[in-house]
């Protein structure tokens, strides 16, 4: 992660504590600018246009063919083709190394293609997704000298509409309710003015803006506009301080590298070291031993050499990087289907590993809007009285309802009738008061009520009405009512008090305390359950979030999500890295948090985890950019999405569910692939050592070790059809590399004992070698190489049948019928080359049939189906005792 450094940050709070009447010496331009400066002002300052980053066509391509396992595949390619250009037989070149290279070559393309292809589309849905409709603003054309005459009266002839790309350093705007900030922003007047930050620091309440500033902290300077929050109530003027990147919110994408490398690379990179070792012990061992064997001319070394290189293009799954980009490919487009767009194809693989889902609060758990829950007096009873006095004062409003206002009239405005009730004056809530008030009069009775804020109430109350009796308000009574709020916000409960009193006027003293009123986040529909099936899949739930602690609290009661500690945003300075930690597994809620704040706990809890964050404002980004998988949705802002790896169409944790267990499923499928693969390729590589030792010809030719590994891969390719057993998808799945080698060491054995059984019946049964060691005639070589190619290939595909599952294959757990149908056309393959050869005499196939020594070759097919058979028995048992040591299969 790079340190975070808003390059800004002392400029705006600078900004922020000069003098309104210095600001232009301080902003280094006038404040306001002319229409026929504007041009001149942009190319000194820059504009205020969205940056989107390109997609880089030639960079995403070599990219996608230098991935760790390709740069294996490219030196094998390489390799092959530098043996066909230098080496030659009797001054011929072995077109068997070509070919070789050129389908390494094929693989390595196939791949990366696929990849590019993937994130091109990718990229061309995420711009789509990003498209802003842009809004117009009105800008002074002119300029701000006297600031005691400014007001939007004073100004309003002088507006000029502007797009909000061509919006410039100084501009002098005017903002009303609903307007999005386009441009970090001064205020220069204001008229009831309140914004909403929640996109930016989580506050689920709008704060009030002054014209002057009394805070230190950027996020909360008095007077100070961020980019992409949202104009609650009023009006204001303000002149822009920064645009484009230098904007706040822009800048909170640049905390986090995107060079990092993600779990997948991390562990596909392991996996090539692997193989890579392998490969470099094993070959060379094989030439010496088949260069010696064949008498240790100079000759002979070469033909070694070329022997040991076909092993390695053989043992080398070139297939991988093709099948898990379509095995990724696959599970993006069923995630389409499920309103899941990924922007990166590593993410889907990413998703299967996830074993911590850390989520932002509004929007994601609750709606963004809360609910009355009670409405009590002061002796804890429920009061139709105070629902009615506070129905009167929401109803009466004469601005836009807020979230409290909306909430009441949701409640009861079907049991309430005001069909006698009359408005006689009224005071709208402002952040100076803190209190709104309404004076009715019904059936010629007037009465003021006033609800608001505690202290500001208990202010303007003299008495208190305790069940019939109103008395005195004294300083035991106030302690009371503080403590019994006390008491309903720690529980997570937004309180407000109620108070009235029998006035023909308006008034702000002697007014009788009522009640109160407690009010809660509303979580979304069928969230608890769905937390349920997440937690089902042993995914931990964490919440972060900018609003109180108190609040994010009630709403993990209300989810069952149970914790033993919280933590707040100025409690992690107190902590190092290592404390940290270990203070994250046992906090699931994490309040009061700052951009930083989040992006910190992400980097942390990414040390020994998978981390998945759903988010979708601006205090998100940096944590949605740093999280292995960063969840952002359709209606978030443009900077979540940015920053996100996938996007949610539907704002619903049902989505986000099966997002992941599709994930788990295309990572059991790029596991399975790669164990089974290693298991298959270990077993031929010993059976290749074994013949090498034993006999004095190879056991299958060059070109048959090619097709052979052709059909291999292409065999492979249909594992991404494959179903899954529950168990794998029960858990997060992650790459161990260390469990491979003994897997593929302890299952491979299986092929090795089938081919060397195969040897021995066709050697000894079928009299193919003579003396044991050795074939007598061109055409006893060339129908052993034949068996053997034809057994290999078969028990490989049965051992993909046996080995997909943990349970007892074709009993307990069966294929798909796409994986059947494919490997039984791939297992027919190998039948059509033989039989094709047999005529035209190029691969050096020899079909089994006849009489040799007395004998029916015919026979042997019936000993193959006797091998496949045992190759089912021993693989089943091989995979049992497996299980029983390492405790886990695939």
């Amino acid at each position: 992660m790079k340190q975070y450094h808003y390059t800004e940050s002392n400029k705006v709070i600078a900004v922020a504590n000069t003098d309104i009447e210095n600001l232009s010496l301080q902003l280094d331009t006038s404040i306001g600018i002319k229409e026929n400066f504007r041009s001149q002002q942009k190319k000194k300052y820059g504009g205020n246009e969205i940056i989107v980053p390109k997609f880089h066509h030639v960079k995403k391509f070599f990219e996608a063919l230098t991935e760790p396992f390709n740069l294996l595949l490219w030196l094998i390619a390489i390799g092959e083709l530098l043996i066909y250009i230098f080496i030659t037989d009797e001054g011929k070149h072995d077109l068997i190394n070509l070919i070789s290279s050129l389908i390494v070559f094929f693989m390595i393309f196939l791949a990366a293609v696929i990849d590019y292809i993937q994130e091109f589309k990718a990229y061309k849905t995420n711009i789509e997704l990003n498209k802003i409709i842009e809004n117009s603003f009105w800008v002074l054309n002119g300029s701000v000298t006297n600031f005691n005459d400014l007001s939007f009266l004073n100004i309003k002839n002088k507006l000029i509409s502007c797009d909000q790309s061509q919006l410039l350093y100084g501009d002098v705007i005017v903002l009303h309710q609903g307007d999005i900030v386009p441009a970090d922003a001064r205020i220069l007047w204001t008229n009831n003015f309140t914004v909403n930050q929640s996109s930016l620091t989580g506050e689920a309440e709008p704060v009030e803006k002054l014209i002057s500033n009394s805070k230190e902290r950027l996020i909360e300077l008095d007077n100070i506009l961020f980019a992409q929050t949202v104009i609650a109530t009023g009006t204001c003027i303000a002149v822009i301080i920064n645009v484009g990147e230098k904007n706040y919110a822009s800048s909170i994408l640049q905390m986090v590298n995107d060079d990092e490398p993600s779990e997948y690379e991390k562990g596909l990179t392991k996996i090539t070291r692997i193989l890579v070792a392998s490969i470099l012990v094993m070959v060379p061992i094989i030439m010496i031993a088949a260069g010696l064997r064949s008498g240790g001319t100079s000759q002979d070394w070469v033909s070694a050499l070329i022997f040991a290189l076909s092993i390695a293009v053989a043992l080398t799954p070139e297939a991988l990087p093709a099948i898990i980009s379509s095995n990724l490919k696959l599970g993006s487009k069923k995630m389409a289907k499920e309103k899941v767009v990924i922007k990166k194809l590593s993410v889907v693989q990413n998703m299967g590993s996830v074993d911590i889902l850390a989520t932002d609060k509004t929007g994601t758990l609750t709606l963004d809007k809360v609910q009355l829950n009670s409405c009590q007096n002061f002796n804890n009873q429920e009061d139709p009285y105070l629902l009615r006095m506070l129905f009167l004062n929401a109803s009466f409003q004469q601005n836009l309802s807020n979230k409290i206002d909306q909430a009441i009239i949701d409640l009861l405005a079907s049991q309430m009738d005001l069909s006698n009730v009359e408005l006689v004056e009224d005071q709208a809530f402002s952040h100076q008061t803190r209190i709104s008030s309404v004076l009715v009069k019904e059936n010629d009775h007037y009465l003021q009520i006033s609800k608001g804020s505690v202290d500001e109430i208990l202010n303007q109350s003299k008495f208190i009405r305790l069940g019939k009796k109103v008395v005195i308000l004294s300083d035991e009574l106030v302690d009371m009512v503080k403590q019994t709020i006390d008491t309903w916000t720690k529980q997570g409960f937004r309180s407000i008090l109620i108070s009235t009193a029998v006035t023909t006027t308006l008034k702000d003293t002697d007014l009788v305390l009522e009640g109160m009123a407690l009010f809660e986040d509303v979580l979304k529909n069928d969230v608890v359950e769905t937390l349920e099936i997440i937690k089902k899949y042993s995914i931990d739930l964490k919440i972060l979030t900018g609003d109180a602690q108190d609040i994010a609290l009630n709403i993990a009661h209300q989810i069952n999500l149970k914790t033993s500690r919280t933590l707040s945003g100025e409690q992690l300075e107190n902590y190092s890295s290592a404390e940290l930690q270990e203070i994250l597994k046992l906090c699931n809620v994490l309040a009061k948090l700052s951009p930083t704040d989040k992006t910190k706990i992400i980097e942390t809890l990414k040390i020994n985890n998978v981390i998945a964050f759903l988010g979708d404002g601006i205090n998100d980004a940096g944590a949605l950019r740093a999280a292995d998988v960063g969840i952002s949705v359709n209606n978030g802002t443009p900077l979540a999405k940015s920053a996100a790896d996938v996007i949610l169409l539907e704002k619903d944790l049902r989505v986000l569910e099966n997002a992941f267990v599709q994930g788990r499923e295309i990572f059991a499928n790029a596991i399975k692939y790669i164990k089974i693969t290693v298991a298959s390729n270990f077993g031929m590589l010993l059976t290749l050592l074994i013949s090498s030792l034993w006999l004095e010809f190879p056991s299958m030719s060059p070109i048959q070790l090619l097709l052979q590994n052709l059909i291999f891969d292409f065999a492979n390719l249909i594992f991404v059809f494959d179903s899954v057993d529950n168990s794998s998808i029960r858990k997060p799945q992650k790459w161990n590399a260390k469990s491979i080698i003994p897997f593929g060491l302890w299952n491979g054995l299986v092929l090795t004992i089938i081919s060397i059984l195969n040897f021995l019946i066709l050697g000894f049964v079928f009299g193919l070698l003579t003396n044991g060691v050795y074939a007598h005639e061109t055409i006893d070589q060339q129908q052993f190489q034949t068996a053997f190619f034809l057994e290999s290939i078969l028990t490989h595909i049965l051992i993909i049948l046996v080995y997909r599952t943990e349970h007892i294959s074709f009993i307990k757990a069966r294929p798909t019928k796409t994986l059947v149908y494919g490997l039984l056309g791939f297992a027919l393959i190998p039948f059509l080359f033989i039989g094709l050869d047999n005529h035209l005499n190029n691969l050096g196939f020899k079909i089994m049939s006849g009489t040799h020594q007395g004998v029916n070759l015919g026979w042997w097919y019936l000993v193959l189906v006797g091998l496949l058979v045992l190759a089912w028995v021993l693989a089943e048992l091989f995979k049992k005792c497996y299980k029983k040591v390492f405790k886990s299969w695939l």
